[in-house]
């Protein structure tokens, strides 16, 4: 079921950057830091961490779903 009318059922978040362009780089930024910026966890574990979580919300992932995959997270 889609909750933005503004976009196709089954849509995926590159269809919402294309629908919304401006708000694509704050998300992205965002992104970056919480992932690349400074941590006390290493990139990998944060990787990892997401790849899990979108995992247990039945969501991929795809830049990390290979990472969890090699690190054993299934589902």
């Amino acid at each position: 079921m889609a909750y933005m009318l503004s976009v196709p059922a089954g849509a995926v978040l590159l269809d919402v950057f294309r629908a919304y362009p401006e708000t694509a780089r704050p998300l992205l930024d965002y992104h970056q830091a919480l992932l690349r910026g400074p941590s006390l966890l290493a990139v990998a574990e944060r990787e990892l961490i997401a790849a899990y979580i979108a995992g247990l919300n039945a969501r991929g992932y795809c830049p990390l779903r290979a990472s969890g995959h090699r690190a054993g997270v299934r589902k």
